[in-house]
């Protein structure tokens, strides 16, 4: 059973990108449930998070790469972390990329889409998606017509974003495709607008019901289903807390999402107070994301994102805006390889460079023991417990006597928190 502390650190791991020794402390004081609510405090609309001034040459919104390291510069700085968090987690459910027809300010539109209903209503976000550019190009909704409707997302939309397989027939995926019609996008400016005559205002029967449906009540029907319920409940807990669902607890989060009418934030609450969210079962069964991997690294030891964290995080596995297939990135054991796990093992050795070699005094532990120094930079990284084999392994690198020069005690503080990263817990969260 886990100790309270434990419970916070797991928590931030899980629903941020780590916690530091003080702000644990400070969280496990206060209790396990006012650290839930402050991380499901959200700001009214999205964060201003400054581009950051070190890019050279100048940040470029119409670079991918640029892109990338900005929304990699949001999740090390920002101070709603289960936000970013959950800017994430759509991305990879409502999965876009930067091609056929999408620029990069295409996907940094969806990406605030995102961010400024991450837990809040799904009705809201699931009708606002439909109308974005990037969900318009990516599966062709803006060249779809009353007399040629075509059914791509109308099909997803019911398949992988809400219903999941079952519920619907091809009457549906063709009813809703003729009611998401008559949406176009400017190819010169990326604008969206209604086009009157492109939609078809004729009745249709979907999933029961029967109406002039246009895309806001095909929406509106899909996200009241209980198997949507069902399949977001279900999609949280595999991205919160394991690939293998606690049946009971999904259950919960489902009629949750059902008693709040599609609203999200009651959801997670339900899902991050749960006993089986700190089962055993659930500690290390997570692999990080490549993202979650390197914004947490950054954020802890208080580095900047770049464009070149922006490149090792596609060489870990995952091209920020540019998801696989319609699915999305399949995550858990597929972020692990020969080829990812070298590139991790690098992002401590970047960590170490980064660091430089003069002593800085909020990273430098004051400790007076082996043991204890390494049980500190654990702590300091938020890493989950290690095994006896790990540990063992840290306190040889330390050795059986700490420097007492800062400027050598900073050069072993360096080599010890980049083979901690390198460490089979330090994959997971």
């Amino acid at each position: 059973m886990l100790t309270a502390p434990e419970r916070i650190s797991h928590l931030f791991r899980r629903a941020g990108f780590g916690a530091a020794p003080a702000e644990v402390a400070a969280w496990t004081a206060k209790g396990l449930a006012a650290a839930v609510d402050a991380l499901l405090t959200a700001p009214a609309g999205p964060e201003s998070v400054p581009v950051p001034s070190y890019f050279k040459p100048a940040y470029d919104p119409d670079k991918l790469v640029d892109a990338q390291a900005y929304w990699l510069h949001r999740m090390v700085t920002t101070r709603y972390p289960l936000v970013e968090k959950m800017v994430l987690f759509w991305h990879g459910h409502f999965a876009t990329g930067a091609q056929k027809g999408n620029k990069p300010p295409d996907m940094q539109q969806q990406n605030d889409l995102f961010r400024r209903h991450a837990i809040g209503s799904f009705p809201a976000l699931l009708r606002a998606v439909g109308k974005g550019a990037a969900m318009l190009n990516w599966l062709d909704g803006a060249r779809s017509s009353r007399k040629a409707p075509n059914e791509n997302y109308a099909r997803e939309v019911q398949e992988l974003f809400t219903t999941g397989p079952g519920p619907y027939t091809e009457q549906d995926v063709n009813a809703a495709a003729r009611a998401f019609t008559g949406w176009r996008v400017d190819r010169i400016t990326g604008a969206v607008q209604f086009e009157p005559k492109a939609w078809d205002p004729g009745p249709k029967t979907f999933l029961g019901h029967t109406g002039n449906f246009g895309l806001d009540e095909v929406s509106d029907i899909l996200s009241s289903r209980p198997e949507t319920a069902k399949f977001l409940a279900t999609k949280l807990w595999r991205f919160f807390a394991s690939p293998l669902p606690d049946s009971a607890t999904v259950q919960v989060m489902a009629d949750t999402y059902i008693a709040s009418k599609g609203e999200i934030r009651p959801v997670l609450r339900t899902l991050f107070l749960s006993d089986a969210f700190y089962a055993d079962a659930v500690i290390g069964a997570q692999i990080k994301s490549p993202p979650e991997f390197i914004a947490g690294a950054l954020r802890l030891t208080g580095l900047p994102a770049s464009r070149a964290t922006a490149y090792m995080c596609t060489k870990i596995g995952q091209v920020l805006y540019n998801p696989p297939n319609v699915a999305g990135w399949p995550g858990g054991a597929a972020w692990l390889g020969a080829s990812t796990l070298l590139s991790r093992w690098n992002l401590g050795e970047a960590v170490k460079l980064g660091l430089g070699q003069k002593p800085q005094p909020a990273l430098l532990l004051q400790l007076d023991t082996p043991a204890a120094f390494v049980d500190g930079y654990l702590a300091l990284l938020c890493v989950p417990p290690v095994t006896d084999t790990t540990r063992a392994a840290l306190l040889k690198l330390v050795g059986d006597r700490l420097p007492t020069a800062p400027k050598d005690r900073w050069e072993l503080a360096r080599g010890l928190i980049r083979t901690i990263i390198a460490t089979p817990e330090y994959q997971t969260a």
